[in-house]
């Protein structure tokens, strides 16, 4: 992601467990939102002034190899 600090990210709230509303990482305020028009249950969005954003792809812990690879291989196919 390069230089900055990201300062807001976003969660499907029908997936995610409810959080407080922001939080200190490294003495700078981060925001967190819960929505639920997002574009894939499983994804966090990462917010960077003038870096931009990230999507970060998290597969479950208890997905079978089989069914992660084909997800983790479309995840690096976009980067």
């Amino acid at each position: 992601m390069g230089q900055g600090h990201v300062t807001s990210v976003t969660v499907d709230g029908s997936v995610w467990s409810p959080a407080p509303g922001r939080m200190l990482v490294h003495n700078q305020v981060v925001r967190l939102h819960r929505t639920l028009a997002a574009s894939a249950p499983h994804t966090i969005v990462l917010l960077t002034p003038g870096q931009g954003r990230r999507d970060l792809l998290i597969i479950p812990p208890d997905t079978t190899a089989e069914a992660a690879e084909p997800l983790m291989a479309a995840a690096g196919a976009h980067t």
